[in-house]
């Protein structure tokens, strides 16, 4: 296959898993494979292409199948091949559900790539607010993209009327805990740009874009 620049693994866990045991004893590996999309416990698929820079959990598997991204450990275990790829990942999605006020994998991902330029992070986050997610990724210094879930799934009981002050909420939010951000993603189609100083220092004006749609790794690979 070697055209192949985009693989799609999208099966039930233990499938997944049978997979994987299968591919132990062969030599597989593809090289110019440079996005992967991957549902529960297929990150195996992560070592065997050792030049992919952009890896995106599957939301159709949360969709579909959602007791298998419920649990932290397929969360886990992704961030954790994926640290194992080194510093080649530069572009990361994790959809996801959380659990907790602190949930884990933010610090988790910073940890493990801290070169990432463009993190997206789906999935509700109800029961935590924005700041014990940011905190841990003002470690990433060279991110520029963070793309967050819609406002419907920041906040419970949200006013649809309210629903454009909120994102511009949201965004300031995230602006003022990652200085070097560039945009911020609110759902799929509200962006917001951050307007700086010739020395980097945010104005406190934003530009936003809406009703495009943000670019994905893979047309399925993310719903919003």
């Amino acid at each position: 296959m070697p055209s192949l620049t985009t693989l799609r693994l999208d099966v039930a866990a233990d499938h997944a898993t049978t997979i994987g045991k299968q591919l132990q004893s062969h030599a597989l590996s593809l090289p110019t494979v440079k996005t992967l999309v991957l549902g529960p416990s297929a990150e195996f698929l992560i070592a065997r292409c050792p030049n992919a820079t952009t890896i995106s959990s599957s939301s159709t598997s949360f969709v579909s199948a959602a007791e298998d991204w419920s649990t932290p450990a397929h969360s886990t275990k992704l961030i954790a091949a994926a640290a194992a790829a080194g510093t080649r990942v530069r572009h990361f999605e994790l959809h996801t559900v959380w659990g907790t006020t602190a949930p884990p994998e933010p610090q988790q991902i910073a940890a493990a790539l801290p070169h990432l330029v463009v993190l997206a992070i789906g999935g509700n986050l109800y029961s935590t607010s924005l700041a014990p997610v940011l905190a841990p990724l003002a470690q990433l210094a060279a991110l520029r993209v963070l793309a967050l879930p819609a406002v419907d799934y920041l906040s419970a009981g949200l006013v649809p009327e309210h629903r454009r002050r909120f994102e511009d909420h949201a965004a300031r939010i995230v602006f003022a805990r990652l200085g070097a951000l560039e945009k911020v993603w609110i759902g799929e189609r509200a962006c917001a740009r951050a307007l700086r100083l010739d020395s980097g220092v945010w104005t406190g004006e934003l530009v936003w874009e809406r009703g495009k749609r943000r670019e994905r790794p893979c047309e399925y690979g993310w719903r919003e």
